[in-house]
C-alpha cells in the first residue's frame, strides 16, 4: 500500500521508521526535531502499563536494548503482528476512545483482530501501522509520559477502508493486559492500585471439614424458579478444590418441591446442587477466584457478591460470572442496584457468547467424580475501588464503570460505597436461565482459590475486612 500526498500531511507523530537490526529484528521509531535523535517503540516485561509500554528517546546510533526490539510476523493474509523480542508482548489498539483502556500489549492467548495491524508504505520510505480491529493509527502523543513521549494510538484520518475487515466485529470490546501468570506481580502492579496485602487465601487444603470456618450453606429451593434443592451434601474438598455438584435425584423430604405459583420450578425440579455464602465480608480491593465450570446447557454457575446491609437489590450485587443461555451459551459480567421500588433491579451488564473465546477455552463436561480437573481452569477476578468497580476474566476486562454509575434509582444511595461490605457467593443452579434440563444427569463446578487483596496500612483507601460478620 502507499499512501497519497494528501494522507501523509495528516499523519504527523504517525510515521514510523522501521531499521532492520543484524539479528533480524526491527528497531520502530519516529525521528525527533532534535538531530541525532528518535523515539523508540518499547514493551517491557513487567506487568504495569505505565512501565510497560511507550517510547523512548535515543540517539540514533546508540545501543538498541532488547524490549525496543520488534519482529514484525506477517500473515498470509496481509496483516502483521508486532511481537516485542524481550518480552513476547504483542502490540493491540482497542475501539475504546481512552488510550489509557484501548492501547496496549498483550502476551496471552490467541492472536485477535485487536493485535493485527495493517503496514503502509509512505512515499519518504516510512510506513504507517493501522489496527485491523479499531482502524487506529500508531502514533505518538507529546503528554510528558515515559521518557519524553508516550505512545497511543489515535483515530484514524486515512480512508474509510483503511484497517478495516468483515472481521472486525468477531472480537468482544474488551481490556487485554498481560496475563499475570507470565510474570511475578502483585495485584497492585496489574491494577496500577496499592493492592499489595493478602488478607484473605481460601484454597479449601484442610478439607471438607474445614469449610465451615469461612463458609455458610443454602438449603432448600431459593429462587428464580430454578430446578435444583440446595444442600450441604451436595457440596465437598477433594485434592484442596471445593467441588459442587448438581445431581439429577430427588430432593430431601425436609425441602419437598414448591408448587406454588411464585416458586415452582421452572422445569419441574428433580435436582440438587450446592450453594455457599462467605461468613467473611469486605469493603474495597481485588477479590479472585480461580474455577472450572460446565458451560453446557442447562447449568448456571456463579460467582457473585450481595451487601450485608438492607435488602436485595438495593444492598448492591456484583457477578463475576454468569454462564447461561442468553439465548445461547454466553458469559456474563453484572453488577445490580436498586430500581424505584422494592425487589426491583437495575442492571449493568457486560454479554460475550462463548464463542468469542477460542474453542475448548471453557471445559464442556462434568468433570471427573474422582479427582480434580487439570483443564478448563480460570480467574474472575472483581476490583472495587472506590472510584470504580471493574470485572475481568483472566485478562480481559469485562466491565468498567465509575463508582457515580452505581446509584440506586430510588435515591437511597450508592450501595458500593464505604460501609456496606460484601459477602462472596459461590453455587451451581440448574435449569430456569440455564435452559431445559431434560436429559442432564450430573454436573460439577470446581473451585480451588479465593483471594482478598487489600491495601496496606496508610492509604487512603477505607479497606475493611470481617472474617465473620
Amino acid at each position: 500500500l502507499v499512501a497519497s500526498s494528501k494522507t501523509m500531511a495528516s499523519i504527523a507523530g504517525k510515521a514510523w521508521r522501521l531499521s532492520e537490526q543484524s539479528d533480524g529484528t526491527c528497531v520502530i521509531a519516529i525521528d525527533l526535531p532534535s538531530e541525532g535523535s528518535e523515539a523508540r517503540l518499547f514493551a517491557q516485561s513487567g506487568c504495569d502499563w505505565t512501565d510497560g509500554i511507550g517510547t523512548v528517546i535515543s540517539e540514533t546510533r546508540s545501543t538498541v536494548n532488547e524490549n525496543q526490539k520488534w519482529r514484525l510476523q506477517l500473515h498470509e493474509d496481509g496483516f502483521f503482528v508486532l511481537l516485542n523480542v524481550r518480552s513476547q508482548r504483542r502490540l493491540y489498539a482497542q475501539r475504546d476512545a481512552d488510550l489509557n483502556s484501548g492501547f496496549g500489549a498483550t502476551n496471552t492467548g490467541p492472536v485477535f483482530d485487536d493485535q493485527k495491524w495493517w503496514c503502509a508504505d509512505l512515499e519518504d520510505g516510512r510506513v504507517t501501522f493501522t489496527n485491523l480491529f479499531s482502524g487506529r493509527l500508531l502514533c505518538t502523543l507529546d503528554v510528558g509520559g515515559y521518557g519524553s513521549c508516550e505512545v497511543g494510538a489515535a483515530r484514524t484520518n486515512t480512508p474509510e477502508d483503511a484497517g478495516k475487515d468483515a472481521s472486525m466485529s468477531s472480537m468482544p470490546k474488551s481490556w487485554q493486559f498481560p496475563d499475570p501468570n507470565d510474570h511475578p506481580r502483585l495485584p497492585d502492579a496489574f491494577f496500577c492500585d496499592k493492592l499489595d496485602k493478602l488478607v484473605l487465601a481460601e484454597t479449601f487444603s484442610g478439607g471438607d471439614a474445614s469449610l465451615d470456618r469461612l463458609w455458610n450453606f443454602e438449603e432448600g429451593w431459593q429462587r428464580n424458579r430454578e430446578d435444583q434443592c440446595y444442600t450441604r451434601n451436595n457440596v465437598t474438598v477433594i485434592e484442596s478444590t471445593l467441588r459442587i455438584e448438581a445431581r439429577r435425584e430427588a430432593p430431601p423430604p425436609q425441602f419437598p418441591t414448591p408448587t406454588d405459583e411464585t416458586h415452582i420450578p421452572r422445569y419441574g425440579g428433580g435436582f440438587t446442587s450446592g450453594s455457599l455464602v462467605s461468613k467473611f465480608a469486605f469493603t474495597f480491593g481485588l477479590l479472585e477466584v480461580e474455577a472450572r465450570i460446565d458451560a453446557r446447557k442447562p447449568y448456571w454457575p456463579a460467582i457473585w457478591t450481595t451487601g450485608s446491609q438492607g435488602d436485595w437489590p438495593h444492598n448492591g450485587e456484583v457477578d463475576l460470572l454468569e454462564f447461561y443461555q442468553s439465548p445461547g451459551p454466553t458469559i456474563l459480567a453484572n453488577i445490580a442496584v436498586g430500581g424505584r421500588r422494592k425487589w426491583e433491579a437495575h442492571w449493568h451488564e457486560s454479554r460475550t457468547p462463548i464463542t468469542a473465546w477460542p474453542e475448548y477455552f471453557f471445559a464442556s463436561d462434568s468433570g471427573p467424580a474422582c479427582g480434580v480437573p487439570s483443564d478448563g481452569w480460570h480467574t474472575w477476578r472483581f476490583l472495587w475501588m472506590p472510584d470504580r468497580l471493574e470485572l475481568w476474566l483472566d485478562d480481559r476486562r469485562l466491565l468498567l464503570g465509575p463508582m457515580s454509575r452505581y446509584e440506586n434509582c430510588d435515591g437511597s444511595g450508592n450501595p458500593f460505597k464505604a460501609g456496606n461490605l460484601q459477602r462472596v457467593r459461590l453455587n451451581l443452579a440448574v435449569g430456569s436461565n440455564g435452559g431445559d434440563p431434560a436429559g442432564a444427569q450430573e454436573s460439577r463446578y470446581f473451585v480451588r482459590a479465593v483471594r482478598l487483596y487489600q491495601g496496606s496500612t496508610g492509604t487512603m483507601v477505607p479497606f475493611d475486612f470481617r472474617p465473620n460478620i
